[in-house]
This record gives structure tokens, sequence and C-alpha cells, in this order.
């Protein structure tokens, strides 16, 4: 994102047009909120006369929670009879991202590259919520690895009857295992099998004589 945010000022402007266009870059480029919680009349039969929202706001590094709040503010008429109110505020400063030149990042890199060898990889934000940055504000060294899902396949993650397809469940299990033995002992002690190949069964230990 930062190469083709890059150059000249009508040469970012296109490249984050062009980026807005796919729902997960957009989540990159610009804060988002999510109506997660909404209420109004418990009774069928009746109208209520109010109604409530909740909505969850997601920030980007560096955004100002008071100035996105004003925003939001002025898209209602002020005669009209809607109120808001910050029901938690974030905890500031936000913390520094991860710029991808620890150790921890060079097993995340070097596993990648052993299961999708033509792989690039790159730090980036999720556009979930989670509980690194509380970790990264102790001084944490914290990356979220997540299952890289085949947009093709059957998946169904954070809805109903939640589930992922088994051979995405098994690439996941390949790459955060391989992440972790790299990482707390410097070499592999785990078969990987690169994405789309057959598994490899690990080899069996020889009976003693």
């Amino acid at each position: 994102i930062g190469f083709l945010l890059s150059g000249t000022q009508q040469n970012r402007q296109s490249a984050a047009e062009v980026m807005a266009l796919d729902p997960f870059f957009r989540t990159q480029l610009k804060d988002t909120l999510n109506p997660t919680v909404l209420s109004a009349s418990k009774d069928t039969g009746s109208t209520s006369g109010e109604a409530s929202a909740i909505l969850n706001v997601r920030l980007l590094p560096g955004s100002d929670p008071d100035e996105f709040f004003e925003n939001l503010t002025k898209l209602f008429a002020p005669d009209e009879p809607i109120s808001l109110e910050i029901i938690e505020r974030p905890q500031l400063p936000f913390p520094t991202p991860m710029d991808g030149t620890d150790p921890l990042f060079a097993s995340i890199e070097k596993t990648a590259k052993k299961l999708v060898p033509d792989s690039i990889t790159v730090p980036g934000m999720s556009p979930a919520s989670g509980d690194n940055e509380f970790l990264r504000k102790l001084g944490v060294i914290t990356y979220g690895l997540g299952p890289d899902m085949d947009p093709l396949a059957e998946n169904a993650t954070h809805g109903p009857d939640e589930f992922i397809s088994e051979k995405d469940f098994f690439n996941q299990l390949q790459f955060i295992a391989g992440v972790v033995f790299d990482f707390a002992y410097g070499k592999d002690l785990l078969p990987l099998t690169p994405q789309g190949a057959a598994p490899v069964a690990p080899a069996a230990d020889k009976a003693a004589d």
C-alpha cells in the first residue's frame, strides 16, 4: 500500500481510488463503522417512539476520535430528533503500527515463502477488532494471523453456523505451526506442504534393534 500511495499527489489519488474498489483495501484507507446492536420496540404489535443503534467504529492509526465524531454528527440536520453519544472512547495514544522489521515478522515471512513460494509478505491491518493494540502498548511484538481463505471456496466466518473449509483450516494450521517453531527454535520441526500440493506424512521413527 505504501508503494502504491507514494509518488505525486495525482498518482496517490488515482491509486487510492482504484484500491477503494476492493472491500479489503478500502478498510485500509478509511475509518469505518458498523451498526452492531439495533433496538426499538419489543412489542410486535406497536410502533416504537424511539430507536437506537450502537456503532462499532474502527479508526485508522493517527485518526482523531473527536474529529471523527464531529464529522459523523454533521451528517444529520440540527433539527432532526437524533442524538449521538460516545459510549466508549479509544485509549489514546494509538500504539505504533508494526513495521515488519522484527524477528517475529521474519519467521512469518520465512514460513509464508515455504507454503507459497512466490508470495510477498507485508504487514497489514485487520478490518476486524482484536486485542493486539493492548499488547503493543505494553511493548509486545504482536501480529494477527488469520486463515488465508480461498475466496472461491465455501466459507462462512463470523456468521451463523460459522465454518471454514477443511483445506483452508489445514493451510492455516501449517502456517501457524511453522511460524511458532521457526520463531521459537529457529529451525524446521514440521514438514510444511506448499499450498496446492498433497500433504506430506512425517517419517516414522525406526524401531530400536
